[in-house]
């Protein structure tokens, strides 16, 4: 994903990166994510992980939030009507970044509590979810969308 948020950076938003995840190849043909790294240029955070090692930002071990109420949490979601939907009843605040990489990450480094993606080009943001599990994150394939979450 050489740069994720291109729309971000072509408008001089700082919320862009530059995304490489290694994949291997089991002998029944399936890719799996084992290593996976995330740079935000601009801010200079560089987000990694490897399978089983656990998720670092610049050296330092990152978890998801602990917070376990479903009410007045922040939620990263890159379609309104998508949140709309699936917070209906329950108090959030909305955050779009624009960068789906960028989303993963921030929920990695407990910076909002949940986030959902649409299941369009979900194989592109696929190996990129194994930061989000190295941190602690749970991710939850529905019909329509992925929900990542602590």
């Amino acid at each position: 994903h050489p740069i994720d948020g291109l729309t971000n950076l072509s408008h001089s938003n700082p919320d862009f990166t530059v995304a490489v995840a290694l994949e291997h190849l089991s002998e029944t043909g399936e890719r799996e994510s084992i290593a996976v790294a995330i740079s935000k240029i601009f801010g200079g955070e560089v987000y990694y992980c490897e399978k089983g090692f656990g998720a670092f930002m610049n050296n330092r071990r990152i978890r998801v939030s602990k917070r376990q109420s479903s009410d007045g949490v922040v939620v990263a979601s890159e379609d309104h009507n998508l949140l709309i939907e699936k917070m209906a009843g329950k108090s959030f605040s909305p955050r779009s970044y624009g960068c789906r990489t960028l989303e993963v990450a921030y929920l990695a480094a407990s910076r909002f509590e949940m986030a959902l993606f649409k299941k369009q080009n979900y194989e592109l943001l696929k190996p990129f979810l194994l930061l989000a599990r190295e941190a602690g994150g749970k991710v939850v394939e529905e019909d329509k969308c992925i929900v990542i979450s602590s």
